[in-house]
C-alpha cells in the first residue's frame, strides 16, 4: 500500500508541473503577442531596410552605368574602389578620364549614412541614392530627413522623399542627392556629413461617430 500511495504522488506532483509549465507558457504567449503586434519603435525597427550608396564608389549600379570601378586612363588614384569623376549632378553624369576623388557612403546607424569624399577639389560631383524597404507589415510615414553639409559643399535634391510621404507595407521609397564641392572648399582633404532618415508608423484614424446631436 505504501509503494501505491507513493505512486500516485508522483504521479500527481508530475501532473502538477506540467500543468504549472502550460500555464506559464501561455501566459507568456498572451503577452507577447500584444507586444510584436503593438510594439514600438524599437520593435520594428530591424525591419525597416536602409540602403546608401553613390555614383563614384567603385560598385557598377544600374542606376549609374559609368561607375564601373575600371582604372582610369589619365591617372588613377583609387582603383577599383572608384571610377573617373563625375563633372555634374546625376545618375550617369559626365566625366573627366580621370579619377582623383572618391565618394562613398557609411553605415554609421540603422537608417544614418556618413556622405565621405576624399581628396575633394573644387568642381568634383556626387550623386547619392537612399533607398528604404519597408519590411514592418505596416504603413509607415517619413519622419524627417536630416541632411547637413559641411561648409564647402552645395547639396541639391534631385527626387527623395519629403516629411509626411507614405510607404506602404513591402513598398520602398527612394531619395536621389547630388554635392558639389565649391570653390572655398579645402584642396585635397576629406569631407564628410551625416544623412539621417527617421519613420514612425502611420495610426489609423478612429471612425467618426455620429449620433442625434451631431445635426443641430
Amino acid at each position: 500500500m505504501g509503494g501505491s500511495h507513493r505512486a500516485r504522488e508522483r504521479r500527481g506532483l508530475r501532473r502538477y508541473v506540467i500543468a504549472s509549465l502550460a500555464l506559464g507558457l501561455l501566459a507568456a504567449l498572451l503577452i507577447a503577442v500584444p507586444a510584436a503586434a503593438t510594439g514600438g519603435h524599437h520593435k520594428w525597427a530591424p525591419a525597416l531596410r536602409v540602403l546608401m550608396w553613390t555614383n563614384d564608389d567603385g560598385r557598377a549600379r544600374h542606376a549609374d552605368p559609368g561607375d564601373t570601378g575600371v582604372a582610369s586612363p589619365a591617372y588613377d588614384r583609387w582603383g577599383h574602389r572608384s571610377s573617373d569623376d563625375p563633372t555634374e549632378v546625376g545618375m550617369d553624369p559626365a566625366r573627366i578620364d580621370s579619377d582623383v576623388a572618391r565618394c562613398k557612403a557609411i553605415r554609421v546607424g540603422r537608417s544614418t549614412f556618413r556622405l565621405r569624399i576624399q581628396n575633394a577639389y573644387p568642381g568634383y560631383a556626387c550623386t547619392f541614392r537612399v533607398v528604404t524597404v519597408n519590411r514592418v507589415g505596416s504603413t509607415l510615414v517619413v519622419d524627417r530627413v536630416i541632411i547637413d553639409p559641411e561648409p564647402g559643399i552645395e547639396l541639391v535634391e534631385l527626387s527623395g522623399p519629403s516629411e509626411g510621404d507614405i510607404v506602404k507595407p513591402w513598398r520602398r521609397i527612394r531619395g536621389t542627392y547630388g554635392v558639389t564641392v565649391l570653390q572655398e572648399a579645402p584642396q585635397g582633404e576629406t569631407l564628410e556629413f551625416d544623412i539621417e532618415v527617421s519613420f514612425i508608423k502611420r495610426h489609423k484614424r478612429p471612425p467618426v461617430k455620429c449620433c442625434l446631436w451631431c445635426w443641430r
